[in-house]
């Protein structure tokens, strides 16, 4: 995933203010995947309540017990899922941060 266009062969002038842009656009995209990570966090959280209610309702339709913990564990799992890969996302951002600015 690039957001800049690979630069061709620039006097050592161009070097900074790019840099400099390719710094700041990754501390803005750092932002953003953090307030994800956040919004995910909190999605998991009222799923957790939803499913305790949901496995209210059906503990009193009679459902077994068995079936809602596998509900509630796929449903735990998903959302672990799909913070992991935000993670990664930032850890990638991150990276490319440290190598912009080093190099």
């Amino acid at each position: 995933m690039t957001c800049l266009p690979e630069p061709k062969a620039k006097p050592a002038r161009w070097s900074k203010p790019r840099l400099l842009w390719s710094s700041w656009v990754l501390r803005w995209y750092k932002s953003k995947i953090s307030d994800i990570i956040s919004v995910i966090d909190g999605i998991g959280f009222q799923t957790n309540i939803l499913a305790l209610n949901a496995a209210v309702e059906v503990a009193r339709a009679g459902v077994t017990m068995t079936e809602v913990v596998n509900a509630i564990t796929q449903m735990d799992q998903a959302t672990q899922q799909n913070a992991a890969l935000v993670e990664e996302t930032a850890a990638a951002a991150n990276s490319l941060k440290a190598q912009a600015d080093f190099g």
